[in-house]
């Protein structure tokens, strides 16, 4: 970590760590973050985002109250975001896949990376149910911190769940700590550091919007886990907003917008520590969320007047009945076997086929076979709507 960029932050300071780090002793600096203050004061060029970010985001919980059932739009949003902030991790698949993997999951095992990923559906999923009728807490975020790293073979069970007691060094995995891009803060300061965090997002005199952009920051420079903190952290933002209430469903998606500008985001974030520029981040995280609701808007409307499409194409050919629920509800699932059709909607095996049969022959699906004999359908019009 470049010592002498951080060592005249205005809000942080830098502590001595020794240790010893892959086999060989080292001698180094922590920075350790100032609790947040009270007040944050924007320029109006940001304040001006603030206005837009939050109109973009209202419009976007508006259009889930359109639907009698917002489930089905929320189902692919959440899939979309795991692919993208498992990404800006380092762990990769694309959205067929993990669709594919998440309908064989009790089947087959999924590939480690799919497995990443589906954690996070489990851990986001999980969040979203808590936050109806809990706050954010640091109870909850251990929580939820287990599940996504349930069945990760790379991190030792006494890690999972639970806030680190080691230092921990953000950069290239065979570098020194001295070649770190950034070294978070001394473990024996972390739990005073986040009961701060956990006080100051829930500060009701400050806009969600911007509590969110900067407890994001606040959160990743404490770096309360050994593993997994971008993940949470970004989920935290989520989760901020639908126990504020701006969001009444979880149906944005923010990962997709950082992943592309991954550099860009994860050196705003180091910035911000070394110049204590409050508005510059939030200037650029408020960009993240407008760019990031409008996408999701203009997702929803395309996916509606697909689902409409697809079901007058049915009723067009006299198709009827099951066939045209397990229609519509392809913009929630678009990778579909008969055994899922069975399960789904209580029906017979036989009867499942014939529907997908009638499907396919209308165009809605297509129908392909896996390595192991099984046949899949997918609705490929969905899937580019909803991936990137």
């Amino acid at each position: 970590m470049d010592v002498a960029r951080f060592d005249q932050s205005s809000i942080g300071h830098l502590e001595p760590i020794t240790g010893e780090h892959r086999g060989r002793p080292f001698e180094h600096f922590a920075f350790v973050p100032d609790d947040l203050p009270g007040r944050i004061d924007l320029s109006p060029p940001t304040l001006l985002r603030l206005t837009a970010a939050h109109g973009a985001v209202t419009r976007l919980d508006g259009a889930g109250h359109r639907i009698p059932n917002p489930q089905i739009l929320v189902r692919p949003t959440i899939r979309q975001e795991a692919v993208s902030t498992s990404a800006l991790e380092g762990t990769y698949t694309t959205l067929p896949r993990l669709l594919q993997s998440e309908l064989f999951e009790d089947e087959q095992n999924p590939s480690r990376e799919d497995d990443e990923v589906l954690g996070y559906v489990r851990a986001s999923e999980e969040g979203f149910r808590r936050i109806k009728d809990r706050p954010v807490s640091l109870n909850m975020i251990k929580d939820l911190h287990a599940i996504l790293l349930a069945n990760d073979p790379a991190v030792p069970d006494s890690e999972k769940g639970e806030f680190r007691r080691k230092h921990v060094f953000i950069g290239p995995s065979e570098a020194a700590v001295e070649d770190s891009y950034f070294v978070p803060t001394v473990h024996g300061k972390l739990l005073t550091g986040l009961h701060s965090w956990e006080g100051w997002i829930h500060n009701d005199e400050l806009p969600v919007l911007v509590r969110a952009a900067i407890g994001h920051y606040q959160f990743e420079t404490l770096h309360p886990f050994v593993n997994g903190n971008g993940r949470i952290g970004r989920l935290i933002v989520l989760l901020m907003l639908l126990e504020d209430g701006t969001l009444s469903e979880p149906l944005l998606s923010i990962s997709p917008y950082l992943e592309v500008r991954r550099d860009e985001y994860h050196e705003r974030l180091r910035s911000l520590s070394a110049e204590g520029n409050f508005d510059s981040w939030v200037a650029f995280f408020l960009d993240a969320i407008k760019s990031s609701a409008e996408v999701g808007l203009d997702k929803i409307e395309r996916l509606l007047k697909l689902q409409a499409e697809m079901v007058a194409k049915l009723r067009g050919a006299r198709v009827r009945g099951l066939s045209i629920q397990a229609t519509e509800d392809l913009i929630a699932q678009p990778v579909i076997t008969a055994m899922a059709i069975a399960r789904k909607y209580k029906v017979t095996p036989q009867a499942a086929y014939y529907t997908l049969k009638k499907m396919k022959q209308v165009g809605v699906v297509k129908e392909g076979v896996l390595d192991n004999g099984r046949h899949i359908y997918a609705c490929f019009p969905v899937i580019d709507i909803i991936q990137p």
